[in-house]
């Protein structure tokens, strides 16, 4: 109804340049004595027309959305700007950084993982922290800075992706399952010790050997795995730092600060990105 309401006088206007072309047409062509040829009847015809255009043209453009015209980087930071004042809350859409975000903190709720919920909590923690002074660095220096938002998103992005795969491990790990084929590798070598004793039961010895040596193989994966997820959020713990060295460099560069102090903060998180890549290459060359 709004709408419909504000197209009303728009309808009326032009029905009424219409209706006046219309009545200076028919005055001229019926007013005796005066010469009036084809070729003026059409030039006022077109003149009436051109100018009802251009109205509507005008009226189209006032309704035009807001990032209409604007410069390809202007629009793009219209749309940065609008994701970056975007709150999680219930029924609003998330940007895919805050939705893995809140998918890694589901995650690791569910297998009560404290370490990685540490990770992400001071990841996330650095991260929001940097975002107001890349924004008030893109307004007095945007050029200066021009890369170093991208490379903080990135970082954080891969901050997230090493979390993603400390889960995928960690998932595979449960302490209960270690401590019960602990004890149980400690029990059956006293059994094996007792059998090697008596020295008349050598098909049990050898499945007990056999059983023993089982569960020292899953003790030895159980223990690869906790390293590569001690690792993993290492990792993670270099994203976090670097961003957080990030905010701390930028909040003292000026804009007329040398290449060198913006270099140097790009160099940092590019070698961390680097570095956090690298090793989510190696788990994968290993098969983890």
């Amino acid at each position: 109804m709004p709408r419909l309401q504000q197209s009303l006088p728009t309808a009326v206007l032009l029905a009424a340049i219409w209706a006046a072309g219309f009545a200076v047409f028919s005055v001229i062509w019926w007013l005796p004595g005066l010469a009036l040829t084809w070729t003026g009847i059409v030039g006022l015809l077109a003149a009436v027309m051109v100018g009802g255009m251009v109205f509507d043209l005008g009226r189209r453009s006032a309704t035009l959305p807001p990032t209409f015209g604007l410069s390809r980087t202007s629009a793009l930071r219209t749309v940065a700007d609008g994701a970056e004042e975007q709150l999680p809350g219930d029924g609003e859409i998330l940007t895919p950084l805050q939705q893995l975000s809140r998918d890694m903190h589901t995650k690791f709720s569910s297998i009560s993982a404290q370490g990685g919920l540490k990770s992400l909590a001071e990841l996330d923690h650095q991260y929001q922290r940097l975002l107001p002074v890349l924004n008030e660095k893109r307004d007095t220096d945007p050029l200066g800075v021009s890369h170093i938002p991208l490379l903080a998103e990135e970082a954080y992005r891969q901050g997230l992706n090493v979390l993603k795969d400390a889960f995928e491990l960690a998932a595979t790990v449960e302490s209960s399952e270690r401590q019960r084929l602990e004890r149980e590798a400690s029990e059956l070598e006293g059994e094996i010790a007792a059998l090697e004793e008596a020295g008349n039961a050598a098909v049990r010895l050898a499945m007990k050997r056999e059983t023993a040596a089982s569960h020292r193989e899953r003790l030895e994966i159980i223990a690869q795995h906790e390293w590569r997820v001690e690792e993993l959020l290492h990792q993670c713990g270099r994203c976090e730092a670097s961003l957080d060295r990030t905010r701390m460099e930028l909040a003292v560069i000026k804009a007329d600060s040398s290449v060198e102090s913006v270099s140097a903060v790009t160099e940092s998180l590019r070698r961390t990105i680097e570095q956090a890549r690298s090793v989510r290459d190696e788990l994968t060359r290993l098969g983890l």
